[in-house]
């Protein structure tokens, strides 16, 4: 089996295009504030957050496109989400064990010292509770990204092509 270029190059196309398009909207009416502040403004920042994370839905679109006009393959199947439950409990378990190790360790070799005050605990319990939120937002990268492009490339070995998705 081959890698089909064409069909690469016109999703990274289409995942940048729509992406850029949608932001370039958004960002437009700002463009000579933007070009000539040193900094972005803070209610710039505050205006666009929820509207800038509709642009990361770019590359599932793309991938809807390819899948339904291009290749003609349909998306059935395409979510795989029958999985078993271990494997979704360990990628919402997993990072925040990873965290904490992290802290634990760089506390341990003195390189840094994690508070673990009331406010400490507030801040993880926070960032765990951010897990979700953020697993919907990404979706629409992740069902691109992975799981359009990165199966496509899997001819080139798995991590030959994972480093080309990583450089798209």
């Amino acid at each position: 089996m081959s890698v089909n270029w064409r069909e690469i190059v016109l999703f990274g196309l289409l995942a940048y295009g729509l992406a850029w398009a949608w932001w370039g909207f958004l960002f437009f009416p700002y463009l000579g504030t933007l070009l000539t502040q040193s900094a972005t403004p803070s209610d710039l920042v505050a205006q666009a957050g929820v509207a800038m994370v509709l642009g990361m839905f770019a590359p599932m679109m793309a991938a809807l496109i390819m899948r339904l006009f291009i290749s003609k393959e349909g998306v059935k199947g395409s979510l795989g989400l029958w999985r078993s439950w271990k494997y979704y409990l360990t990628a919402l378990v997993a990072p925040a064990v990873f965290a904490t190790v992290v802290a634990l360790v760089v506390q341990e070799l003195g390189l840094g010292e994690f508070g673990w005050s009331e406010v400490g605990w507030l801040v993880y319990l926070t960032l765990l509770l951010e897990v979700l939120p953020n697993v919907l937002f990404t979706f629409g990268e992740e069902y691109g990204w992975r799981g359009y492009l990165l199966p496509r490339l899997l001819p080139l070995g798995e991590i030959r092509a994972t480093l080309v998705v990583a450089l798209i």
